[in-house]
């Protein structure tokens, strides 16, 4: 992108939430750089993420998370209790008729459930974002 003074090193970066607004609020407050930051948190978070292995998923399973994570606010609370969502989400959306009674999950919906529940919580954030570039090119 190119900014008012025709600089090619320039990007816009719009806020989409609390977390970004605070961060740019505590750079600006100690008078440092917005962009040396985020470079320096999208580094680390690059390194973290490089060192993070997750379990194979067929590409149903996918979709299932990606349908699970359409209508879902990620925070610490869904990450925590994400395998709850991915459970809820098989329970409600698997069902042929359309009824909300199945009481039952079936075999690869619980094996699903079983994975995700087995992962700590930085596999499931590295998950979430593996999903998030597949699906929503995040």
């Amino acid at each position: 992108m190119v900014n008012e003074k025709g600089s090619q090193n320039s990007v816009n970066i719009k806020i989409l939430d609390f977390a970004m607004l605070k961060l740019v609020k505590e750079v600006e407050c100690h008078q440092g750089d917005v962009s040396f930051r985020v470079n320096k948190i999208v580094k680390m978070y690059s390194l973290a993420m490089d060192q993070i292995s997750l379990p194979e998923f067929s590409e149903e399973e996918k979709c299932t998370l990606a349908e699970c994570l359409t209508s879902s606010y990620v925070d610490a609370l869904f990450v925590s209790n994400m395998h709850l969502s991915v459970q809820d989400h098989c329970y409600y959306n698997h069902d042929d008729l359309g009824s909300f009674e199945k009481s039952t999950l079936s075999k690869e919906d619980n094996a699903l459930v079983m994975k995700v529940m087995s992962l700590d919580f930085l596999q499931r954030i590295k998950l979430i974002d593996m999903i998030d570039q597949e699906f929503f090119n995040g």
